[in-house]
């Protein structure tokens, strides 16, 4: 066995000196060994490139080790650990083929759907690029929906390595691709929602698909079947599968054998963009090409005079962070800019009248965007609607001048501050109001509050941090309205300060209690002293009740 190692590797640096030699006397068999040489480099990269994303790799690097093994222990004479290695080399091959087959037959399929083959044999449509971000779009839109209503969900997405076979255990369907229709098929108890769809040329092409379900014990463990499946398709092919939890509405991926967990709708978009059009189409620098084309086939027209959406927002600040953008937090605008970038195809910057701290509340906010997309303006509200939460509401859209400013065109707001004046206070209403349960004077009240109209400086009024350069502000109405137990302060001015309202109810429930005389207002208005004015009362009592442009 040790002479027959030996004969091996001298009858391969023969054969090589042979080759050089014969090169040397036939210059034409230069060009023949440089194509050799790139040829099976191309399929060794290939092959490798393949291989890193699978279980193949580690055994790519052990059979290596073991032939370099091999052929070191034929040189010393080692001949029993020879004689091993030798059979391992000629039978362990055959049965580590066997047992990876799923990963090597994956990464042949590979092999023969790359660029360069499509170059001579498949002919993509001019518009398939378009027609996929289309589509990916639409499969996002449709994943939060089920996320929201916490249906579960399994989307598979078919790419070089074709599902026939997983189609062929499901009911074909050949539509396409729609939001409304991948929502249907999944609703529960209906005869399709078990299993997984299958999206294969930019078709819904199958649904009820029983996918192939993972056995890594140390991935899939405490994960349900869906996800499992979705892992198992995912390593099986280079299909990318979308999992939806109908236990807490969590959108996760499985890609090739990973799969990663609670993803937002950006993030979903961003790796299906990348995994199904970068990678697929070429490089895409620009973040703005992602856009479908029919979102923005207006755009051409539309170039010089944008529209410009007035929207007119009804929220329950509670559960918010504020109106404002801000990271880890979540805000009013976010919501609502995402839930209309999933309309219109476009990145929006959606202008308020003004910010409402986190936990205030609007019953008439007042927003505007400009955008290039024809959609009817009575369809805006719906479509918003539908995809953000339901403690925001879009109550009205219009199409306004181009000049339109929500914030700079404004010329009054007016604020209201409930005051639950209960002996106990209230459940139900314990979020829009601030309980006091000492009984207020409410005459005294009415009459304090008169002092506040007019054009004053409400230094006295505004919390640390106001960014504003003058604190002169003009308060056209100030009353104080009594319905059962409850005491609303409403202000209508042309601006407020950081906190003016809210401050200016906390002085009144001290005017209320008594601790503070109303004819005494005028005085803390003059002062422009901070400490002179009643507390800064929580916010779950504030709303924003309308904006008045005229």
């Amino acid at each position: 066995m040790n002479v027959f190692s030996l004969n091996l590797t001298n009858d391969f640096w023969d054969s090589i000196t042979g080759y050089v030699t014969d090169i040397s006397t036939n210059p034409f068999k230069l060009i023949v060994f440089i194509l050799d040489v790139l040829i099976v480099g191309y399929i060794c990269y290939k092959f490798i490139k393949s291989a890193r994303n699978s279980r193949v790799w580690q055994l790519l690097k052990g059979i290596v080790l073991i032939i370099f093994i091999t052929i070191l222990s034929a040189i010393f004479e080692f001949r029993i650990l020879n004689w091993l290695l030798t059979i391992f080399t000629t039978y362990g091959v055959i049965a580590l083929i066997v047992i990876f087959q799923p990963e090597l037959r994956r990464m042949l399929e590979q092999l023969g759907t790359n660029k360069f083959t499509k170059f001579f044999g498949i002919g993509l449509e001019k518009n398939l690029e378009t027609k996929t971000k289309e589509d990916i779009y639409k499969i996002v839109i449709a994943a939060k929906e089920l996320s929201n209503s916490k249906t579960g969900g399994l989307i598979v997405l078919e790419r070089d390595i074709q599902l026939n076979d997983i189609m062929d255990t499901g009911v074909k369907i050949d539509a396409d691709v729609s939001p409304q229709l991948i929502v249907n098929l999944f609703v529960p108890k209906t005869p399709l929602h078990d299993g997984a769809i299958i999206i294969s040329k930019n078709k819904i092409a199958a649904a009820a698909c029983i996918l192939p379900l993972s056995d890594d014990k140390k991935i899939t463990s405490g994960l349900g079947t869906r996800h499992r499946a979705a892992l198992g398709i995912s390593r099986e092919t280079d299909a990318i599968a979308i999992v939806i939890s109908e236990e807490t509405g969590k959108i996760s991926i499985a890609k090739e054998g990973n799969l990663i967990a609670d993803l937002k709708e950006e993030a979903l978009k961003n790796i299906l963009i990348k995994n199904l059009v970068i990678k697929k189409f070429g490089n895409d620098n620009n973040k703005k090409k992602h856009t479908p084309k029919f979102f923005k086939k207006r755009k051409v027209e539309r170039r010089r005079k944008m529209r410009n959406i007035k929207l007119t927002i009804e929220y329950d600040g509670k559960d918010f962070g504020g109106w404002q953008k801000q990271p880890n937090k979540l805000n009013i605008q976010g919501e609502i800019e995402r839930a209309i970038e999933h309309i219109t195809g476009e990145n929006v910057d959606l202008i308020a009248s003004g910010r409402t701290d986190a936990g205030v509340h609007a019953l008439g906010q007042i927003a505007n965007f400009k955008t290039n997309s024809n959609i009817a303006i009575e369809k805006i509200p719906i479509a918003i609607n539908s995809l953000v939460k339901k403690s925001i509401r879009i109550q009205n859209a219009e199409e306004v001048d181009e000049k339109f400013h929500s914030r700079f065109n404004c010329k009054r707001k007016t604020y209201r501050y409930v005051i639950d004046n209960s002996k106990y206070g209230t459940a139900i209403y314990r979020n829009i109001s601030y309980h006091v349960a000492t009984k207020l004077d409410v005459e005294a009240m009415k009459k304090a509050v008169k002092y506040f109209e007019g054009e004053h400086d409400f230094k006295a009024f505004k919390s640390s941090g106001t960014s504003s350069k003058s604190s002169v502000r003009t308060i056209y109405s100030a009353n104080v309205l009594v319905e059962g137990d409850n005491i609303a302060v409403d202000l209508t001015g042309n601006g407020f300060l950081y906190n003016m309202v809210r401050i200016i109810a906390g002085t009144l429930v001290d005017v209320g209690l008594g601790k503070i005389k109303p004819e005494e207002i005028p005085s803390i208005i003059e002062s422009k002293d901070r400490t002179k004015a009643g507390k800064t009362l929580p916010p779950q009592g504030l709303m924003l009740l309308r904006v008045d442009y005229e």
